[in-house]
């Protein structure tokens, strides 16, 4: 595979969408999410054999989920921005607007 296919590849698995997972595949990767957002906070960017190590389930069960290293940190970043990239609001003054943002980006801070 030369490096353009190898590049092309990599990003299309940092592209894929899960279907919606129920049951115990949604906690497994959940779990994985949860534990790679950890590592990260500690200043690591940790692989896809690290995640699994550190979330306890094996290396296979890990790239099942998340079949590279940016597949996995692109599905961290999606989960932690998610609602801010979908946020709409519906108020046509700004202040309200920027209020309402940081109530969806930030929702612990009052």
């Amino acid at each position: 595979m030369d490096v353009s296919r190898q590049q092309a590849a990599s990003n299309d698995d940092a592209e894929q969408v899960p279907p919606a997972e129920k049951g115990a595949r949604a906690r497994t990767r959940r779990l994985m999410l949860e534990t790679a957002t950890r590592l990260m906070q500690a200043g690591v960017t940790p692989s896809v054999s690290e995640v699994a190590e550190a979330a306890e389930v094996s290396r296979a069960t890990a790239y099942r989920y998340f079949p590279s290293q940016a597949a996995l940190v692109h599905a961290v970043v999606d989960e932690g921005l998610g609602p801010i990239l979908t946020w709409k609001s519906a108020s046509a003054d700004p202040e309200r607007r920027v209020a309402d943002l940081f109530a969806t980006a930030m929702p612990r801070i009052e």
